[in-house]
């Protein structure tokens, strides 16, 4: 089987009787031919260590598959447990998919890194929803604070692509969005990571 960067894709069915065949991730990667993109060399991709940066909304059945196949994993964990995920992305049971995959994988011993994109008028039902639940449940969870967002294509008012529903994501977040953010990680204790803003903001 092959796994490229084209459109033409592997179908479930084919990976998963190749990862039931398989007792190691050596094992699974033979099963499997990399294509190289035009001009480089082939990846020895049993020297290369594999990290899935997803948004982790897959099922069991994915997570399996991947388990034996990736060395890491960053998942985004973008929303939290209300409509947002619906409204924004149009992803229902969104919570209940991303609760129970990183659960998975903190279960499994895995290596992990968790990644939060702060959102502007979304602190208190995303961010702050995102790291209780990280507290209460994987508190030892590395956490990376993202507060690079800014609005492109339907989120910015000046692109011909904008749509009005998504207002709300039309500007960047204030300083006092993301230092409310990264104090709330630090009342709670959490191993958190703030990216760009550290050295701007007072977490006083």
């Amino acid at each position: 089987m092959e796994v490229g960067a084209g459109n033409r894709g592997v179908h479930l069915r084919t990976l998963l009787r190749a990862a039931e065949k398989s007792q190691s991730r050596e094992e699974f990667q033979k099963h499997l031919r990399w294509e190289r993109a035009p001009g480089r060399p082939p990846p020895n991709h049993r020297s290369r260590r594999v990290a899935a940066v997803s948004n982790f909304f897959m099922s069991p059945e994915t997570m399996q598959i991947l388990r034996i196949l990736m060395d890491a994993w960053l998942p985004d964990f973008k929303f939290g447990p209300g409509k947002c995920a619906v409204k924004l992305s149009r992803t229902p049971w969104y919570w209940e998919t991303l609760t129970g995959s990183l659960k998975t994988i903190d279960d499994w011993g895995e290596s992990y890194s968790i990644r939060h994109l702060i959102l502007p008028d979304h602190v208190e039902c995303c961010t702050f929803a995102v790291l209780d639940w990280i507290e209460k449940n994987i508190p030892e969870a590395p956490v990376n604070l993202v507060d690079q967002y800014h609005p492109d294509t339907f989120c910015d008012p000046r692109s011909p692509r904008y749509q009005e529903n998504y207002a709300e994501l039309s500007r960047r977040c204030a300083p006092e969005e993301i230092l409310s953010s990264h104090r709330h990680a630090g009342r709670l204790g959490l191993r958190f990571r703030p990216i760009t803003y550290e050295k701007k903001l007072s977490r006083k």
